[in-house]
């Protein structure tokens, strides 16, 4: 294995990681979303849980850096397709 593939395997493995800790960040997050619903009103859950995602959708758009994420993620998808029409043309 050349040092470039094993690079791409330490990072793919990162990622790996990376998923798996934001998937209990997620998970984390809804845990204290139910409990946070359940301590202002439990007798109105559903429009409180309302409440929340609409203001949690505001802290998002008002986030730069997120949006500056989502643009680093569609450059880096455009790279990657980029990279796979040029990996399948034929060796010159």
């Amino acid at each position: 294995m050349t040092d470039e593939q094993d690079r791409y395997l330490k990072l793919a493995k990162e990622i790996l990681e990376l998923k798996g800790q934001i998937r209990e960040f997620q998970a984390e997050v809804v845990t204290l979303k139910v409990f946070l619903i359940n301590q202002i009103m439990p007798d109105q859950l559903e429009s409180t849980l309302r409440s929340l995602e609409a203001i949690q959708a505001e802290v998002l758009k008002s986030d730069p850096l997120l949006s500056s994420q989502r643009q680093a993620s569609d450059v880096i998808d455009a790279l990657r397709h980029l990279k796979k029409r040029g990996s399948s043309e034929p060796d010159s």
